[in-house]
């Protein structure tokens, strides 16, 4: 859980807490990057979509265009 709780305050600093609050959080509108807490599996895909996001966002900083 340490690495989706890292994830998100990437999210949080890169995107902003407004952005991940209504696309990512649960309670959140179903989306490809909302969590669904229904079973392990959902919620480990999801987790995986997030890091993945968050990592990406993070390298592409530098990135200019």
């Amino acid at each position: 859980m340490a690495s989706v709780y890292l994830a998100l305050a990437v999210l949080n600093q890169i995107i902003g807490e407004e952005w991940v609050t209504r696309h990512i959080l649960p309670g959140a509108k179903p989306n490809v990057l909302a969590l669904d807490e229904t079973d392990h599996l959902s919620m480990a895909i999801g987790h995986t979509k997030i890091i993945d996001l968050a990592e990406v966002l993070y390298n592409l900083q530098q990135v200019e265009g």
